[in-house]
């Protein structure tokens, strides 16, 4: 049980780093590396890079996306709509 805890409070560390480098400035591209599955005996490597890369681009949108990224491309479409 206390396995579980300590793992739920380290998910909760990288996701809360996650969360910050999101919200500081605009991330235009991001890496993960030193990744080594063969030197996993139990295959969970691979399982948890996809996580916190698919985590972190879910901050990164959410971000844009409050910061009304992309509005300026829906009002050209419709400027050129108009013409």
């Amino acid at each position: 049980m206390s396995y579980d805890k300590t793992r739920k409070g380290a998910e909760n560390e990288v996701n809360e780093l996650l969360q910050g480098i999101a919200k500081r400035g605009e991330v235009i591209g991001f890496d993960l590396v030193e990744v080594a599955p063969p030197y996993d005996p139990t295959g969970m490597t691979g399982q948890v890079v996809a996580r916190i890369l698919l985590d972190l681009l879910s901050y990164v949108l959410k971000e844009k996306e409050k910061k009304g990224y992309g509005k300026e491309k829906e009002e050209m479409h419709s400027y050129r709509k108009l013409l």
